[in-house]
């Protein structure tokens, strides 16, 4: 049976100008004959309807219209990773003060209880 069509046609499988060997099919047609797969698959592809000119336009414009839109979006998502890189960037700035700081007042808090201490 034929994966693309469904059906199958043993003409094409096994039929004249064909050999099944070791379970590939194979072609044995004198010298000069092509072979068209449209003779065995002939809906592999999928019918298209015919468009008008008006159609084609259309699907053209809205094409147009989504590439202008994914161009955007990857221009707003440059804008964006650089932002988020820049406010990581602060972010770790603003936690080794923070820690700086912290340190500080630990120190001034351990000065103050040894001066209470000792005073």
């Amino acid at each position: 049976m034929s994966r693309t069509t469904g059906v199958a046609d043993e003409r094409c499988r096994a039929g004249p100008g064909f050999a099944i060997a070791g379970g590939r099919p194979s072609v044995d047609r004198p010298l000069g004959q092509s072979y068209s797969g449209a003779e065995c698959f002939p809906s592999a592809l999928p019918q298209v309807p015919a468009m008008s000119e008006t159609d084609l336009h259309a699907l053209e414009g809205r094409i147009d219209e989504l590439v202008r839109l994914c161009e955007q979006l990857a221009h707003e998502n440059q804008a964006l990773m650089g932002r988020h890189s820049d406010w990581a960037s602060e972010r770790a700035q603003l936690i080794e003060k923070n820690e700086l700081a912290k340190s500080k007042v630990e120190a001034m808090i351990s000065r103050l209880k040894s001066l209470e201490q000792n005073g």
